[in-house]
């Protein structure tokens, strides 16, 4: 589940020269007021393919933001020449962001965070063994991440738990050892750090305490994309079409069935903070690509951005 690979099973859909109107030149905004909740929505990107510089994406994305109705949209990330930044995930706070960073041989990854702004970029927080899937535990003290054994794909990542410097690592699940690997990592505000796991008949999404108790079977769900923010609601992909249930796994409901006018080959998704919208990040070229929202049922969907746009995330 690395960047690479996540990459190489969405480019074979480019063929073509694809430009896209263009945005407003990324670039990096100081003195910024203080954000304000709902507002804003992050993502990774390739702006130079986005902007019609480049006849192809590249995996070397980077991290923007932009307003939730897809304008203004920002650089966050320093330019590094040969790495990529991806899979952001806001601070509680929404005054910085915690991303992967890696280089093009796929041996440098590290988990890294940097302000809003800019300012404060900390590179290698936790550093190697292809570090993936970070988030920010709800007070912001702490991050999970997944984290493998093996340093050649398939990885198989097991999840581990931080301070939010990166001291005190602790790992909180051993399925790597019986040949299982996890993903998906969303720390949730009820606590619980919700997850897939791959491993033959027990795959599905599991929750799990940040002291690896109380591990929960809750669905059999191949592709978890968010948790509501309430924590009452799990939002994830099913290959047949976009779904919502209870975090029990019950009361499940398909909002969206994928066919040609609906996005079906999802790179991300997150809720909005108010719980009414779904946002999902799709790379079907030509006809459905870009970052799209729709109301928690499914209705009212909506392109905000037109491009290759990768895990949308919202504060």
């Amino acid at each position: 589940m690395s960047k690479r690979s996540t990459f190489l099973s969405t480019i074979i859909a480019f063929t073509l020269l694809y430009s896209c109107q263009p945005d407003d030149v990324p670039r990096v905004i100081l003195n910024l007021p203080p954000p304000t909740s709902g507002k804003y929505i992050l993502f990774d990107a390739d702006q130079d393919f986005n902007n019609g510089f480049t006849e192809f994406p590249s995996p070397y994305t980077a991290i923007y933001y932009a307003n939730v109705d897809g304008t203004n949209v920002t650089r966050i990330s320093p330019v590094e020449d040969g790495y990529y930044a991806y899979r952001p995930v806001w601070a509680p706070d929404g005054k910085q962001v915690l991303y992967i960073r890696g280089n093009q041989a796929d041996n440098d990854r590290s988990i890294c965070t940097i302000d809003l702004d800019g300012r404060h970029f900390k590179s290698g927080i936790i550093k190697g063994d292809e570090v993936d899937y970070a988030s920010f535990s709800l007070d912001g003290d702490k991050i999970v991440y997944g984290k493998s054994l093996v340093h050649q794909y398939p990885y198989k990542y097991d999840i581990y738990v931080a301070n939010r410097d990166g001291t005190s690592k602790k790992r909180i699940t051993t399925f790597a050892n019986q040949d299982g690997t996890i993903f998906n990592i969303h720390w949730a505000s009820d606590g619980k750090i919700y997850f897939n796991l791959l491993n033959g008949a027990a795959s599905g999404i599991y929750t799990i305490s940040d002291d690896g108790s109380n591990l929960k079977y809750v669905s059999s769900a191949q592709f978890l994309l968010g948790i509501s923010p309430d924590a009452k609601h799990i939002l994830y992909d099913l290959g047949s079409g976009l779904y919502t249930s209870n975090n029990d796994g019950s009361n499940i409901k398909q909002i969206a069935a994928y066919d040609s006018e609906h996005p079906n080959v999802l790179v991300g998704g997150c809720w909005a903070t108010d719980g009414t919208q779904v946002f999902v990040s799709n790379a079907d070229y030509p006809a459905n690509f870009g970052i799209f929202r729709m109301s928690s049922d499914g209705s009212n969907l909506k392109r905000i951005l037109l491009g290759y746009y990768e895990y949308p995330s919202v504060f």
